[in-house]
Formats: structure tokens, sequence, C-alpha cells
């Protein structure tokens, strides 16, 4: 067989099968059926993708207010820290004016016995 008749004989082919293809009993029951199991299929594949869509927003919604929670513990235990944190400085700026009284106290009892003592070494 020459390669002029075998693309002869392949078109040939081709028209044979476009013939069936467009006969209108054919299509139609075929695209018919085909179209509906498509369109069933999209449907599902829809269907499945709502269900996704609203499981996934149930689950943003779930953790959004858990994180909203977790920013008001927080919050809380940042007041409470705050708070703590405020009373322990005052309490040590204290302790130091304190210690400060204590130790012009000290300095002024060791002049008054070093001029004692210099007062004993002079007579």
């Amino acid at each position: 067989m020459s390669a002029e008749h075998a693309g002869k004989h392949q078109r040939g082919n081709r028209g044979e099968f476009a013939a069936d293809a467009t006969s209108p009993s054919k299509t139609s029951t075929t695209s018919s059926a085909d179209l509906e199991s498509m369109l069933k299929h999209a449907l599902g594949r829809i269907d499945s993708l709502e269900r996704q869509h609203e499981e996934m927003k149930t689950s943003v919604e779930i953790e959004r207010r858990a994180l909203r929670e977790d920013i008001s513990r927080l919050k809380e235990a940042h007041k409470a820290l705050q708070a703590l944190t405020e009373r322990e400085t005052k309490a040590l700026r204290d302790d130091l004016k304190s210690l400060n009284r204590e130790n012009k106290a000290l300095e002024w009892s060791f002049f008054q016995l070093a001029r004692k003592v210099q007062e004993g070494w002079e007579y």
C-alpha cells in the first residue's frame, strides 16, 4: 500500500466516523447522556466543595474565637504582671529610701563616735 493510498484510507475512515458522530440519533442520545453525567459530576463536586468550605469556615471561626480568648487572657495576665511590677518597683524604691536614711543615720553616728574618740585622744 502506498503512502498516498494510506493517507486517503485514513481520511476516508475519519469521514465515516464523522458521519456516525453527526448522525442526529446517535449524537443527541450520547451527548445528552454525557452532558447529564458531566453535570451530575460537576454538581457532586460543587456539593463537596461547599461542604469543605463550610467545614473550613466553622474551623476558622472556632480558631478565631480561641485566639480572641487567648488575647483576652494575655491582656489580663499583662495587666496583672504590670500591676505586680509597679508594686514591686514601689517597694524597692521605698526600701532604697529607707536604706539611704539608715546610711545617713549610721554616718552621723560614726562621725559622732569618731569625734568623741578624737576628743578622748586630745585630753
